[in-house]
């Protein structure tokens, strides 16, 4: 794992990894001062801003997402766990949240997606952002924005909801099936 960009004047060390070795990652999340990674065991191994953290060391986790100064965790069991500072309607994860096979992390609001298919959000609902379209199902991936969540179906329609107030969101029904791009080892990213 390497980090780089702002560090908070090396006051959090979000973009610094800890001192030990961090092996077999199989995936990474960044917040806004803090940093974590997923290993293919199911430890969880964080850094930066304290506040922000989950406990050191956790283990038996599937997936992780993190936003402003929260973490999102989700066991091997499909429970999902807030940690850190969120926003006062985000610190609850509703009780009947079982069954989950993956999470994003908004600003204010966090999404957790059913092995049915289904999607749920909970935090704050100012834009529309955790009001999850009636009736939507066939769900396969999800992702979280600062006001705004989009759900991508089985057929490869890009559903969103929420704030569109810069064209952040998907037209109606719009297909994304998009090919991926292999990019070479040593490309820059393009701006």
């Amino acid at each position: 794992v390497i980090g780089w960009g702002y560090n908070l004047c090396c006051l959090y060390g979000q973009q610094t990894p800890p001192p030990d070795t961090l092996s077999s990652v199989k995936s990474i999340a960044a917040g806004y001062s803090h940093s974590l990674a997923l290993k293919t065991d199911g430890t969880v191994i964080s850094w930066g801003y304290p506040a922000a953290l989950p406990p050191a060391r956790i283990n038996n986790i599937n997936a992780i997402a993190a936003n402003i100064n929260y973490s999102l965790l989700l066991s091997s069991n499909g429970t999902v766990k807030v940690y850190g500072m969120p926003h006062y309607e985000l610190a609850t994860v509703p009780t009947s949240l079982n069954g989950v096979i993956a999470i994003a992390a908004g600003e204010m609001h966090a999404l957790a997606l059913r092995k049915d298919g289904t999607v749920v959000a909970w935090g704050n609902n100012s834009y529309g952002q955790s009001s999850v379209p009636i009736n939507l199902n066939r769900v396969v991936a999800i992702a979280a924005g600062m006001h705004f969540s989009v759900a991508l179906k089985d057929d490869g329609t890009l559903i969103g909801w929420g704030r569109n107030d810069s064209g952040q969101l998907p037209p109606s029904g719009t297909n994304a099936r998009f090919t991926p791009t292999r990019i070479p080892t040593g490309t820059p990213a393009s701006p």
